[in-house]
């Protein structure tokens, strides 16, 4: 992105960037720092902006006159990771089928608990959203993602 009085910096508002500003000295004389962030606001008018460093909770001011480079920077992509559940009960395996492997309700209807809990066990889990399993040290915070987990 350009770094002249004529770019348009308040499009940057609420927007994670890379920075790179020139920063005084304490005894004189400038030198340059790259910083990682967020623009919180952008005041045109007096051509500074605050920007929030990443993992600073306070701010500081940069003039427009002192950014070298200032780009945008993507927003990271959340990994996902499997849920881990309770064992489905019997009469849970229905209502489990319906919600968590997209089965329709009239196919759900045509089955008993008996031959519903036969075809979730058919199921290969590993390339799910979830999986099943008892709780153990490793999983017991992964039993409160799903509250709902008694009704399935």
């Amino acid at each position: 992105m350009s770094t002249d009085t004529e770019t348009d910096y308040t499009q940057l508002t609420q927007t994670r960037i890379r920075l790179v500003h020139n920063v005084d000295n304490d005894g004189g004389g400038q030198h340059t720092e790259e910083v990682f962030g967020v623009v919180e606001v952008v005041n045109a008018a007096n051509e500074v902006m605050m920007v929030r460093e990443k993992g600073k909770a306070i701010g500081f001011l940069v003039e427009f006159g002192n950014i070298v480079e200032i780009e945008p920077q993507a927003e990271p992509v959340k990994v996902l990771k499997q849920k881990v559940l309770k064992p489905i009960t019997l009469g849970q395996a229905r209502q489990h089928l319906l919600d968590r492997h997209e089965w329709t309700l009239e196919a759900v209807n045509g089955l008993d608990d008996h031959q519903a809990m036969h075809e979730h066990d058919e199921i290969d889990h590993a390339p799910l959203g979830h999986t099943h399993q008892d709780e153990t040290p490793e999983s017991e915070g992964s039993a409160d993602d799903d509250a709902s987990q008694a009704a399935e």
